[in-house]
């Protein structure tokens, strides 16, 4: 059972927005959050723990925030995937800004040593937070982890309206130009869709939240014009376990994605456990 939610902050302006966020998801999910502050001993010598608690609290908006403090030492990212991990964290929250070292940013190489370790969904918060998750865009390819990711978007965001996403297009196209082509694949597309959803377990009242719609052409094109045509406030996609990145199981472009999605990304790994996290 999940027991809080986890925020990473490397006490810059831009962390912030992920410790924000992450209050403001405690409230909604009724859940307990904890603010985790971690200090590398290979970029400085040990530091004081309770001049860096007080450092922490000095960036919540409220000073007395509900909330409970960690300070820890260690490798960065590895460290906030265990502590995640021991606190039984429904999310892994965390900035685009830097943590402790130069060029260590979020939207690199952090989060990507953040994922390989990370047993709970990781949100790349990138906006301030001025309201709840409202509408959330979750690429799928009716694989099971894609499944999980949908999944976690209903499941974590109980308030949101969900489209679910999926790219297609026409095997050897250049061959098969014919326009009955193109609709029966659409029309295989649809129907392939309908079964992946039909199968997800899911309430009949999150089923009234869900959506979804399907695009032709490459993956990103297709996301990013649905991007365009709606408000959406979040992306969500899952990962599988091979490569050093986890790679997307929307395809190979999981890194280029969290680089160019205006939205909060939330990145679901393969080991998340389908459980409710209320």
């Amino acid at each position: 059972m999940t027991t809080t939610i986890l925020a990473a902050t490397d006490l810059s302006a831009r962390s912030d927005r992920a410790v924000d966020r992450a209050l403001n998801l405690g409230a909604e999910l009724q859940l307990p959050v904890s603010i985790v502050h971690v200090h590398d001993p290979k970029e400085s010598a040990s530091i004081a723990h309770e001049p860096l608690r007080e450092a922490v609290q000095s960036v919540l908006p409220d000073p007395n925030s509900d909330c409970e403090i960690l300070t820890l030492t260690g490798p960065v990212p590895r460290t906030i995937a265990k502590a995640a991990d021991e606190h039984k964290a429904a999310m892994i929250l965390t900035g685009v800004a830097r943590f402790n070292s130069l060029g260590d940013y979020v939207t690199g190489t952090a989060v990507n040593a953040i994922l390989r370790h990370a047993k709970v969904p990781v949100l790349i918060v990138k906006h301030r937070p001025h309201h709840p998750y409202r509408r959330i865009l979750c690429a799928v390819d009716f694989s099971p982890h894609s499944a999980k990711a949908l999944l976690a978007a209903l499941r974590l965001f109980p308030q949101a309206n969900v489209i679910a996403i999926h790219a297609y297009h026409v095997p050897f196209e250049s061959w098969n130009k014919a326009d009955y082509v193109r609709e029966e694949v659409a029309a295989t597309a649809q129907k392939d869709f309908e079964a992946f959803l039909s199968g997800l377990p899911v309430s009949d009242e999150d089923r009234q939240r869900l959506d979804y719609c399907t695009g032709y052409g490459d993956i990103g094109v297709v996301l990013k014009n649905e991007l365009d045509r709606n408000d959406v406030d979040l992306v969500v996609f899952g990962t599988h376990g091979m490569g050093g990145f986890r790679q997307a199981t929307i395809g190979s472009i999981a890194s280029s994605l969290l680089e160019w999605v205006v939205p909060d990304t939330l990145v679901v790994p393969p080991g998340w456990e389908l459980e409710n996290p209320t």
